[in-house]
């Protein structure tokens, strides 16, 4: 029996009553409820917001800003004589554009200055944790520890 065909019912099986179910039409999907104009400006600020401070988050210029903002108290603690809270790391000072480090010997008064670009060290690793490799040669055998002045953008 074609599809579309009424069918009068038989009871005798296998005659046509399984056709008549293969034609029957499917039921009916529910519907889903579309976006409302309100809920799609919603979802596009959410993901607007999301991809900004992603951008914000990875921005390099935003990391030397930071990076020199530290460097800048611990000079400014260090220009004023007081005992710095803290001590900039070797990479955040490469990082602020500030990579020379001045010293002076507090035995014979000699200064120095130390480019940290060219150490071999781990860049989080304190600028403090070059102090006993920047001590005097001049006074040995015991030479006092080094005492650290300032970062700079440039030599002199």
């Amino acid at each position: 029996m074609p599809c579309g065909e009424r069918a009068e019912y038989d009871p005798v099986p296998g005659d046509g009553s399984q056709a008549l179910a293969a034609c029957s039409a499917p039921a009916a999907l529910p519907t889903v409820p579309t976006e409302t104009d309100r809920q799609r400006r919603a979802r596009e600020a959410s993901h607007r917001y999301f991809t900004e401070a992603l951008a914000r988050m990875f921005d390099p210029d935003r990391k030397n800003r930071t990076a020199g903002r530290i460097i800048d108290l611990w000079d400014a603690r260090r220009a004023r004589g007081a005992e710095p809270l803290f001590h900039p790391t070797i990479g955040g000072a490469i990082r602020a554009g500030r990579p020379w480090l001045t010293c002076y010997c507090p035995g014979c008064g000699v200064v120095g200055e130390i480019d940290l670009r060219r150490i071999d060290r781990h860049p989080g690793a304190s600028i403090e944790s070059l102090i006993p490799q920047l001590s005097c040669q001049r006074c040995s055998p015991h030479p006092p520890f080094a005492r650290l002045i300032g970062l700079r953008g440039s030599r002199g």
